[in-house]
């Protein structure tokens, strides 16, 4: 019946292997002028921030040199004064001195923002991580500055030290008369030449660089503390406290990001990929989903797709082929390794398309067959040896239709960022131009969408400390009735319903078309609970929203990865009728979208992946599943224009959505050629027929204003269908 690779099974003999190689993508456009002009006002803002302590702030210079001393007799103590004899030998060398002073006043400088210039205009994924931390940094000494005032060694009364610095320094820096009159000479603590040294090291290896590039790295981080020693501008500790600012400064813009999220995601389309490293960290939000997935639950995006046609599974492969070196998701694998055992993408030595591409042959016919075909790939985890996706190509499915299952694991990205990978595989069936009427598709009679915008830093500091108030304060939710057996098994319905009619009851009850899906699927619940004598009183349903910043005008950002936040909202399960369960519905999810909920659970799941990843995945597993929330509910919106997949139309995709420990029950709704393809997922161990849920969902879905009579698709000739959709048989 099928051929080609299983779930779990090898590659089918005489295919051959895709080689993986690390490539660059295609050139990216530099930044703009405009934002290098904001990042140099920052900088100077520092600047100014420095000046202003140096001449505005009073500080008293008994006390610095105080401080100095005490710093020297601490040192003397420990064993750790080495700044004394490194001072006398160079004294002693006139030309080493002159050397000395040269990197003391122009390394230091030329070195970090030679490399914060490389990294904006060649790595901008990295360039905030790197921007954030130099000026946390900068900012934290400065602090210093004007709170513990200290007196370098070379300018102490009555030390011994040799002022290297103000008899060889070139001219124009520290030392002339002029620089001199605006430095602070009371600034010894902490080390800032020892800190920006550090922090340069700190980014070659966040940029995972190559061994040299460390080594030289760590050169110059060794050459200027022995150099700030021996020239007598600073202590032993000094240049050990500047090392630990460093430290600090990553660790607060970890926590900043774990609080806040990025701040300022690159804009970075899907082919254009960063250059070549040897491995990538998995985000803490992408390693959520790796941690609690079980064999009884396998974490995945995808979907199943209808095709117009069958396209030759050899084309299929090597269409894929083609776009693997602009997709660097599909070509990499997941290792643990470090010291902390995180989670990390490497690119894979080679991809057997054959595995990750098979070919399932079915003689039935209709959704059932389509269904039975991809039931036992959704019901395995993915193999963490290989890239973590597959496209099962279904033939046989009806005359002149095949179908696609497609399946990428969660940690890949969310519905979007999964759906942006699928869009680079397919192709708009014929080109249009915006301005010409006649090849325009035609646009839906809906209200124009609502504007999305993220809120500032501060607004979202904010809101995201409401949020986690409010997340406290509202507990728990209750168990969906009769979860408690689960066979990690899977049965699937699927239902169709027009979109404009779906928007325009969403309209009518003044709600969002989520609303409307949610409150559909609590009477489809309540109704068949009730029939399996499981009454229940209410549950929370886990809907997926969106952070995405918006790319293109009507879309997101292409972006891989999970940037979304769960709602939790409220379904009640009591006996009502469904216009009242709408209102109930949707008058708590908007009051929850409004509230800081939503960047809170954001806030948390980052945070989490701060610890160790061993209790990143015991917390992740804790968070993710009941009594937290007792089923999942997603609505992915769709291309607008109509697309194919090798020259054969795309018909449907009706989203597969995962389930979770202890949850039974998902429905994931997708907007596809003008029709909402609503797909519903059951483990066959609870006890409610996947059969009677997909009816009772659809009969609620006519009760609040969709035509009933448009309910359907015959997967024969694309009309409406006469009776029920069925999908797959789970068993028992």
């Amino acid at each position: 019946m099928a051929t080609g690779s299983g779930p779990t099974g090898g590659a089918a003999a005489g295919v051959a292997a895709v080689e993986s190689r690390p490539t660059r993508g295609p050139r990216r456009t530099p930044p703009t002028w405009r934002s290098g002009l904001r990042e140099v006002g920052l900088g100077l803002a520092i600047f100014a921030v420095y000046l202003a302590v140096t001449h505005l702030v009073p500080r008293d210079r008994a006390v610095a040199d105080a401080h100095g001393t005490g710093i020297l007799d601490l040192e003397h103590r420990w064993g750790l004064d080495v700044e004394r004899s490194l001072n006398t030998f160079l004294a002693r060398h006139p030309a080493l001195g002159v050397a000395a002073s040269w990197e003391y006043a122009t390394t230091y400088v030329l070195v970090t923002f030679g490399v914060l210039l490389w990294v904006w205009r060649r790595r901008p994924d990295v360039y905030p991580w790197a921007r954030n931390t130099l000026a946390g940094l900068t900012l934290g000494a400065i602090t210093c500055f004007a709170l513990w005032p200290t007196t370098p060694p070379r300018l102490l009364p009555g030390s011994d030290f040799a002022d290297i610095v103000a008899a060889n320094h070139p001219p124009g820096t520290w030392g002339t008369a002029a620089v001199s009159a605006g430095a602070d000479e009371l600034a010894a603590m902490p080390s800032v030449h020892v800190a920006w040294a550090a922090w340069v090291l700190a980014v070659l290896a966040r940029l995972h660089m190559s061994r040299w590039a460390l080594a030289l790295g760590s050169a110059h981080l060794a050459v200027t503390t022995v150099d700030v020693l021996a020239t007598g501008t600073h202590y032993t500790l000094d240049a050990a406290a500047g090392a630990a600012l460093v430290l600090l400064a990553v660790a607060g813009e970890a926590v900043r990001v774990a609080w806040l999220g990025p701040s300022a995601p690159p804009r970075r389309p899907l082919g254009q990929a960063v250059a070549a490293a040897r491995w990538h960290p998995v985000a803490a939000e992408d390693a959520f989903f790796l941690h609690i997935e079980t064999p009884a639950n396998p974490q995945f995006v995808g979907g199943l797709a209808f095709l117009a046609g069958t396209p030759d599974v050899d084309a299929v492969r090597a269409a894929i082929a083609r776009k693997l070196p602009d997709l660097p998701r599909l070509r990499q694998v997941v290792r643990c390794a470090g010291v902390r055992r995180r989670f990390r993408w490497v690119d894979a030595p080679s991809i057997d398309l054959a595995w990750h591409v098979p070919v399932v042959a079915q003689s039935g016919s209709g959704l059932d067959a389509a269904l039975d075909a991809v039931r036992p790939f959704i019901e395995t985890p993915l193999d963490r040896n290989r890239p973590l996706w597959r496209l099962v190509l279904v033939t046989g499915v009806a005359p002149q239709t095949s179908a696609l299952g497609v399946l990428f694991h969660h940690a890949i990205g969310d519905g979007l960022g999964v759906l942006a990978i699928v869009r680079q595989l397919l192709e708009p069936l014929a080109p249009f131009a915006e301005d010409d009427p006649a090849t325009r598709p035609a646009q839906p009679d809906t209200p124009a969408p609502r504007r999305y915008r993220l809120p500032g830093p501060l607004a979202r500091a904010a809101l995201t400390a409401v949020g986690l108030g409010q997340l406290a304060a509202d507990g728990v939710g209750d168990r969906l009735p009769g979860a408690g057996r689960l066979t990690g098994r899977r049965v699937v319905r699927v239902v169709t319903a027009p979109l404009d009619a779906v928007r325009k009851a969403a309209r009518e009850h003044r709600c969002r078309v989520t609303d409307l899906l949610l409150a559909a699927t609590g009477d489809a619940l309540a109704c068949s609970l009730a029939a399996a004598d499981l009454p229940g009183r209410g549950v929370r349903a886990a809907v997926p929203i969106t952070l995405r910043p918006p790319g293109d005008p009507g879309g997101w950002d292409g972006l891989p990865g999970n940037r979304t936040a769960a709602l939790m909202v409220g379904i009640p399960l009591i006996p009502m009728s469904v216009v009242d369960r709408l209102r109930a519905v949707a008058g708590d999810a908007e009051r929850r979208r409004r509230s800081g909920r939503l960047l809170a659970s954001a806030a948390v799941v980052r945070s989490i992946g701060l610890l160790p990843a061993r209790w990143h995945g015991w917390l992740a597993r804790l968070i993710y599943r009941p009594p937290h929330f007792g089923l999942i509910v997603t609505n992915i919106p769709g291309p607008e224009i109509p697309l194919g997949f090798l020259g054969a139309p795309v018909l449907r995709v009706y989203p597969l959505v995962s389930l979770a420990d202890g949850v039974p029950l998902s429905v994931g709704a997708l907007g596809w050629n003008g029709q909402l393809c609503v797909a519903v997922t059951i483990d066959p161990g609870w006890p409610v027929d996947a059969d009677d849920f997909a009816a009772r969902l659809r009969d609620a879905l006519g009760i609040l204003g969709v035509d009933s009579a448009r309910l359907g698709w015959d997967l024969g000739t694309g009309g409406p269908a006469v009776g029920r959709e069925r999908g797959s048989g789970g068993g028992s």
